[in-house]
């Protein structure tokens, strides 16, 4: 595949080894997240998805972090850096932010409305998301807080919870 010309190898992805192949496409679309985007882009993945290289093929950041590819958890990706790690049905979650400014608000603003966004997806006739501890303190005092709230979740007894939003009832039948 290389001879023709339909795969490349290189080093594309530092500190991986020297065997690495990628279409021309992928190598061309690595060039242009060189530069970090205006908005930060988050996605949302399960943490045993393969497009989720932590604990795989770049190790959990931290020691002691509790963090696994396990079925049922998630992770919040932003611009490519974990951002937060979510247990099945666990109201702690792990957040990892940049530590500089400008990029610690932009990032925690992005992850708060990724964390909506999900809460929204994950909603029941009972509950949405509650998120009671960010990295075993209290939810409230974590830099976080404020994000969540702008991004549509409420303070309770128990941590920030995104509640079950009701559709609009349509027009009864005649």
């Amino acid at each position: 595949m290389e001879e023709n010309g339909s795969v490349r190898r290189g080093m594309f992805v530092a500190g991986m080894g020297a065997a690495q192949f990628a279409h021309t496409g992928a190598i061309d679309m690595l060039r242009t997240l060189r530069t970090a985007p205006e908005r930060p882009e988050a996605v949302h993945l399960a943490a045993c998805d393969p497009a989720n290289p932590y604990g795989g093929l770049l190790p959990w950041p931290g020691e002691n972090h509790g963090m696994s590819r396990t079925a049922g958890c998630s992770v919040v990706l932003i611009d490519g850096q974990l951002a937060a790690f979510l247990r099945r049905r666990n109201p702690a979650i792990r957040v990892l932010l940049p530590e500089n400014e400008p990029e610690r608000t932009r990032f925690a603003r992005q992850l708060a409305i990724t964390l909506a966004e999900v809460a929204v997806r994950r909603q029941t006739r009972r509950s949405g998301l509650l998120i009671g501890e960010i990295n075993d303190r209290s939810a409230r005092d974590h830099f976080l807080a404020r994000f969540l709230v702008e991004a549509g979740f409420v303070p309770s007894p128990l941590g920030f919870q995104m509640r079950h939003i009701q559709e609009p009832a349509g027009p009864e039948p005649a």
